[in-house]
């Protein structure tokens, strides 16, 4: 029989009272489960960041050359001046 290892965590009374509050409104069945959840957004912002950074770099490069850039996804290429982006739906 494999068990899951555990942590403990100390909160201050507001964090903990926030925590009891998600739970108790029935969205997360218990306060495992809502850290759980806050850590899995943690892991996905943290990849849309170093995402964003490959993207700026892709940016940086592409300018330099004079190269237009093609995506189905502008958000940070529109945030380069005097990129050319080109927009292809996937």
């Amino acid at each position: 029989m494999s068990t899951t290892p555990t942590m403990n965590t100390a909160l201050t009374e507001p964090m903990r009272a926030c925590v009891a509050q998600r739970v108790s409104s029935g969205e997360y069945g218990d306060t495992s489960e809502y850290a759980r959840e806050l850590i899995r957004d943690d892991q996905r912002e943290q990849r849309i960041q170093r995402l964003a950074a490959l993207d700026l770099h892709i940016s940086a490069h592409a300018r330099s050359e004079g190269l237009i850039v093609v995506t189905h996804h502008r958000r940070e290429f529109d945030r380069v001046p005097a990129l050319q982006v080109e927009d292809r739906p996937l």
